[in-house]
């Protein structure tokens, strides 16, 4: 059952996320009636550290008693929005200059390659796409992708 979050507790968790410079991505109860959850997953331009996370729990921690809805929770998480979750905003591509990206396409497809540089209606990807031949020789390219162009973007991890 889906847990209804109000939207005046919704408007506060924002604009405390906004005192501390961060976003608040995603908003969420989860859990069980009797015992919801509050999950917050906010990001900054520059990464979330703990303390980040942990200063915005603890001003979360003021309204508590004031507020029924925060009251009857049995717990707020607040956290990062974590490496597997796909990038939303031009913002945040910031962060990953010099990661490889797997960018989904709106039109099909994707692209994987490392990103190098951002403009403001586009980002540079350094390509690499491998020819078919007898020897496998790898073709490197720089690549300019319009972000109207993104479906949405995952950090790749490199494994050594």
């Amino acid at each position: 059952m889906k847990i209804l979050i109000p939207e005046s507790v919704h408007t506060m968790i924002q604009d405390i996320c906004t005192q501390y410079g961060a976003y608040l991505l995603e908003l969420s109860a989860k859990g069980s009636k009797t015992r919801p959850v509050l999950e917050i997953i906010i990001d900054t331009e520059h990464g979330v550290m703990h303390e980040l996370c942990r200063d915005i729990s603890k001003k979360l921690d003021e309204f508590i008693e004031k507020d029924d809805f925060l009251s009857g929770l049995n717990g707020i998480e607040v956290s990062s929005p974590g490496i597997d979750r796909p990038l939303e905003f031009q913002w945040q591509y910031t962060k990953h200059i010099g990661r490889d990206l797997r960018i989904a396409l709106k039109a099909g497809g994707h692209v994987d390659g490392t990103l190098i540089s951002l403009q403001p209606e586009s980002l540079v990807l350094h390509k690499k796409q491998n020819k078919q031949s007898k020897k496998k020789v790898q073709e490197e390219q720089e690549s300019v992708i319009q972000f109207a162009d993104i479906n949405h973007s995952i950090v790749q991890l490199r494994w050594k």
